[in-house]
């Protein structure tokens, strides 16, 4: 967990140093407007997958691989439903997002690029985050951080890449650094995913697992009581 956390702290500074290197100090402040965001979106989302990570583990323990699918279906559709509306609302109003939070009218059009694609990446973050965090609850830490340690490599080399416009890439400003984090998310969501199934894990993206992404108002109840708080 400790090297997860520093994973992705190093993630995030590294990105910011490109920014502010590779592209001036105006990139970075662009970027860092959407942080406090941000940092909403994380903290719903780790509550959730707190919450699921506490009935999944029990469920785990006893065996109850079906429960464990449940609880996770039911928890991941919520977090997609979520995400999704998130994404559609940034899309449309991220101008607006911008201008409420009274970002300074030099770097609005940068910060405007930035939050659109973060928050119309919301989806796939809130899967990343909630699949690592389940995968903690049964027990395993390592498969997380091997993700995340994925993630982190990709986005890392993405990044500049889409600055400096490596190999006939478009430059896009400010906005590598968010196209990035989605590029390097569904590469490691895949590999995750390919992963599980050939372990035959119980949180493996299997047919059965699919049909349980569902609203489930009597698991959900569970989730939010025991991740809210």
């Amino acid at each position: 967990m400790m090297l997860a956390n520093v994973l992705q702290s190093l993630s995030g500074t590294i990105n910011n140093i490109f920014l502010g290197h590779m592209i001036g100090v105006e990139a970075l402040a662009a970027a860092t407007v959407f942080f406090p965001v941000m940092f909403f979106f994380i903290a719903f989302v780790m509550g959730l997958g707190a919450g699921a990570s506490i009935l999944i583990g029990q469920a785990f323990g006893k065996g109850d691989h079906e429960r464990v699918r449940a609880i996770a279906g039911a928890t991941l559709a919520l977090s997609l439903i979520f995400g999704v509306i998130v994404a559609i609302f940034g899309g449309i109003y991220a101008d607006e997002l911008m201008h409420w939070l009274q970002t300074p009218a030099d770097i609005v059009d940068e910060a405007v690029k930035y939050a659109r694609i973060m928050m119309i990446t919301m989806p796939a973050f809130f899967i990343f985050i909630l699949f690592t965090s389940m995968l903690r609850g049964v027990g395993d830490s390592v498969t997380p951080l091997w993700t995340l340690a994925f993630s982190t490599v990709i986005g890392l080399i993405v990044t500049p890449a889409l600055i400096e416009g490596w190999l006939g890439l478009p430059r896009l400003g400010v906005a590598s650094a968010a196209v990035a984090s989605l590029v390097s998310m569904v590469f490691a969501l895949v590999w995750l995913g390919w992963y599980l199934l050939s372990k035959k894990h119980p949180l493996a993206p299997s047919a059965a697992f699919i049909a349980r992404i569902r609203l489930d108002p009597k698991v959900l109840g569970l989730v939010l009581r025991l991740g809210v708080p």
